[in-house]
């Protein structure tokens, strides 16, 4: 049999059963490109290569990011010299049943010696024997295609479904958006699946279905126009005898314009931060959303452990619709299989329960790179954890973790007498100790060198260009499993990582993003905030925030300049680019902070004590008033502190005020911060406050 008979043959296999194959290309580069067109026969394929194939349209392995959302016969990938695991698993979700993906690869004892990546090792060896991959190698005969493992179509039970559903799973889909539209508001429809499975599809039936009822106002929105088209084309499909009115709009124009909005669809939700997504929720009470519960768009029950927390506060109630029947393909498809495999796509967290923790069956060791090449169910916890602990976890991170050698990976396990799991993780990277010549060339601008954040925030952002030339460790993942959690065993994982650091480093800090609860966190565990980012990131839609703990003397004189730099602009940040920040996680950024207290003087205390019980308007004492609400926020003494925050120390207009709960007018709020600031002067300076008041009734006004 012939590369051409055997091409045929695989192809017609994969069509019956409307699986598709991983075949494995393996051999000189020229004969594996000549062998690859062979097998494909007349099919276009979708070719994914760094570098240029003649007779082929190649994409990137950084432009694969623009396949998502698309359906693709066949994909070839060109892995002659590196494994790209993002541009993998997106490349594979976009085939369709009965399609090929073919890999290649030259002489495999040829590659694991020239390699120095652990990641790309693992790929190949368990390529190289798993069951689930065609191998076609050169100068060796081509595969029996009768040995393959036949596989037979698994169709769905259409019986009971009537209309353009494909599965069981789809219809209660349809039907659950439906019942958004239908039923009381605040009820939304949370559709969760694999990719494959008919997600975006579902939407856009939906809105076909509607726009033939004649309602118009459906709005799409999710990671970009691109990513929704197979939502839009079902909609056309289906609204074949009126113009689907389904917009596009982005998340951004959702959350600063009130858009009319008859339902509000979210397409692969687990790419809009869980903030905005909270606030989409608030805002629009009749929503649908789809999200990939595993795969490179989604994160399995990171995301959904998060979400849940939201829908819980912002909803009447919620329906999750779980579609576990494929679509784009069929049941137990090799080709999904194996990519899961390759890249950890179906990681599960270990089954664990709180009872069976004791503290003393926690133990906390640091792990390497080769422990995890080596004990697969190791590797997978590990990951599994991961994606828990930062919802945006992607595969590329899996190849972090076994390629960087700057990283360093502690492992929490629990011991139950029967099992060992992993039960917590953190993995931290060494930075710093650059040159003096670097660290000016960050304070310049000139350069940002990749692996080295809280340096160039030190040096660009802090203007401390000598802390970049000091040895750093970065705390990029902490995560504890969420049975467990509460225990106290986060920050002791802290504490093991602090103290098994300290003699080798002059800092350790994070830059996590900022939330309600990690504050205290950092702070419980002796780290300090040096600095809070003055724009949302793009990745996360939120401020970051820097908290660092110093090691040496060095560390120490750096760590000193940073916090006062800190405390002498916070004041002024919050009425400007920290305005948009939570009263709530106000508050906890600053409780207990000694370094922003303000130490009031006689004049000082006569300015609020004119304020709070004369005729002085707040308008001629903004630092007074500034000062005084910060103290209070600090002691934790300050009562409607919500308000006055917003109005005193981010300085918002009366109608920006959240907290006024429908209050209008600056009369009614203005009486109520009087009362909270009078309330702490009283609680704090009593006798001193008396004394002062005394002496302005009787005309004896404090010598300046």
């Amino acid at each position: 049999m012939s590369l051409i008979q055997f091409g045929d043959a695989l192809r017609r296999r994969a069509a019956e059963s409307r699986h598709r194959y991983l075949v494995l290309v393996i051999g000189e580069r020229d004969w594996g490109i000549k062998a690859t067109f062979d097998l494909l026969g007349p099919i276009k394929a979708t070719w994914i290569s760094n570098r240029e194939i003649a007779g082929t349209d190649t994409i990137e392995f950084r432009h694969a990011l623009s396949l998502l959302g698309c359906e693709t016969k066949s994909v070839v990938y060109d892995g002659g010299h590196q494994i790209d695991p993002d541009a993998l698993g997106i490349v594979s979700g976009t085939i369709a049943g009965g399609g090929l993906m073919i890999l290649l690869a030259p002489q495999i004892d040829q590659w694991l010696t020239a390699q120095e990546s652990k990641f790309t090792d693992r790929i190949f060896r368990i390529l190289s024997k798993s069951s689930l991959a065609v191998r076609v190698i050169q100068h060796q005969p081509i595969p029996d295609i009768d040995q393959l493992k036949k596989s037979v179509q698994q169709p769905a039970n259409l019986s009971s479904i009537s209309g353009p559903a494909a599965t069981l799973d789809q219809q209660r889909a349809i039907d659950a958006i439906h019942a958004v539209i239908k039923g009381q508001r605040k009820r939304p429809a949370i559709l969760v699946a694999n990719r494959g499975r008919g997600k975006s599809a579902a939407l856009g039936i939906v809105a076909g279905q509607l726009a033939n009822q004649g309602i118009k106002n459906i709005v799409i929105t999710g990671r970009s126009r691109q990513s929704v088209q197979e939502v839009f084309h079902h909609a056309a499909i289906v609204a074949s005898h009126c113009t689907p009115q389904l917009r596009w709009l982005e998340i951004d124009q959702l959350l600063t314009q009130k858009a009319e909005c008859d339902l509000l669809l979210v397409d692969e939700a687990a790419s809009v931060h869980l903030n905005k997504l909270g606030e989409l929720l608030k805002r629009y009470p009749r929503i649908a959303m789809a999200t990939t519960v595993h795969g490179y768009e989604g994160t399995g029950r990171g995301f959904m452990l998060r979400f849940q927390h939201l829908l819980e506060r912002y909803t009447r109630g919620w329906k999750h619709i779980q579609l576990d029947a494929p679509i784009r393909w069929s049941k137990q498809d090799p080709l999904e299989k194996l990519v899961n495999h390759l890249l950890v796509l179906d990681a599960e967290l270990p089954e664990i329960s709180a009872k069976d923790m004791q503290q003393e069956d926690i133990q906390i060791e640091e792990v390497n790179a080769d422990a995890l090449l080596g004990n697969e169910q190791l590797l997978r916890e590990i990951f599994s954890l991961m994606v828990l602990a930062h919802y945006k976890t992607r595969p590329k991170d899996l190849q972090q973790l076994l390629d960087n050698g700057s990283l360093r990976i502690y492992r929490m396990a629990l011991n139950t007498g029967s099992n060992e799991h992993t039960v917590g993780v953190a993995v931290l990277v060494d930075e710093g100790a650059l040159s003096s010549q670097q660290a000016a060339h960050i304070f310049n601008g000139m350069r940002r060198p990749a692996g080295h954040v809280l340096p160039e925030i030190m040096a660009s952002q802090l203007g401390l260009p000598h802390a970049a030339t000091l040895s750093m460790i970065r705390i990029m993942r902490i995560v504890v499993h969420p049975t467990i959690q509460r225990f106290g065993l986060g920050s002791r994982l802290i504490r093991h990582v602090c103290d098994d650091s300290a003699s080798h480093y002059d800092l350790i800090g994070s830059n996590f993003s900022v939330s309600k609860g990690l504050a205290k966190f950092w702070n419980t565990c002796g780290f300090k905030i040096v600095r809070i980012g003055e724009t949302k990131t793009a990745q996360g839609g939120s401020n970051s925030a820097v908290y660092l703990m110093p090691y040496s003397g060095a560390g120490q004189e750096v760590f000193n300049q940073a916090r006062i730099s800190y405390a002498r602009n916070f004041l002024d940040q919050l009425k400007t680019v920290l305005r948009d920040l939570e009263p709530e996680l106000v508050a906890e950024l600053v409780e207990g902070d000694g370094l922003l207290v303000c130490d009031p003087d006689q004049q000082f205390l006569a300015d609020a004590v004119g304020y709070c019980y004369g005729t002085r308007p707040a308008e001629s004492i903004p630092a007074t008033l500034g000062a005084l609400a910060l103290n209070g926020l600090i002691s934790n003494k300050i009562g409607d502190f919500a308000l006055v925050v917003e109005r005193v120390l981010q300085g918002k207009h009366w109608n920006e005020c959240q907290c006024l709960e429908g209050e209008q007018g600056r009369r009614q709020g203005s009486g109520r911060i009087r009362v909270s600031i009078a309330s702490y002067l009283e609680i704090i300076y009593g006798e001193r406050l008396e004394a002062i008041r005394l002496k302005l009734i009787e005309g004896n006004y404090p010598e300046r």
